[in-house]
């Protein structure tokens, strides 16, 4: 199986995706600059030295193909792609500001591009609570209702708001192979 994390495979859970995929024996490309096999991991990062940096760390690497983001394009058939669009700290998200909207959108829609032209590939969307806005006094549910002010929106607010957008676009495209998969801290 061919797997391409196209966004984040920096962020924390990325990491501890690409370990456990790499346990279980999907030791993916051997080599990091393109071989493209038929099993394995594609990794892409805005900082590929980083994440080189940190596959060596763990002894991973040479076994997962890492790219820049500029480098993902359709002529790569994968069998799915998985999306860690996002900020893991609260206070990166609000230095992003309104661009937290751009940048979702810009990596959601190469995704969505890879799969109109590969049917067969899989979207699997990173999501988290922050859909749901406010606090939880409760565990989520299927009746939990998101908490947007929407007439008085912050910039707090904006990263929630880029993530549920993504997800109502996606329940607009029924025919496409895709799961938005929340994850709660």
């Amino acid at each position: 199986m061919r797997v391409a994390i196209l966004l984040g495979a920096t962020s924390q859970i990325a990491k501890d995706l690409i370990r456990s995929l790499s346990a279980q024996g999907n030791q993916g490309n051997q080599g990091n600059q393109g071989n493209q096999g038929n099993q394995g991991l594609t990794l892409f990062a805005r900082r590929p030295a980083a994440l080189h940096q940190w596959l060596e760390s763990v002894g991973l690497f040479g076994r997962h193909s890492v790219f820049d983001y500029a480098a993902f394009g359709a002529e790569k058939a994968f069998n799915a792609i998985i999306n860690f669009v996002g900020v893991g700290n609260p206070a990166d998200a609000q230095a992003m500001g309104a661009s937290i909207f751009d940048v979702t959108y810009k990596y959601d829609e190469l995704a969505l591009q890879h799969v109109r032209q590969h049917p067969e590939c899989r979207y699997i969307f990173l999501s988290s609570g922050a859909v749901y806005g406010g606090s939880f006094d409760a565990p989520v549910d299927q009746n939990t209702k998101a908490l947007l002010p929407i007439n008085d929106v912050k910039p707090h607010d904006w990263y929630g708001v880029a993530k549920l957008h993504t997800e109502f676009r996606h329940r607009s495209m029924p025919h496409l192979p895709i799961i938005d998969l929340k994850v709660f801290n």
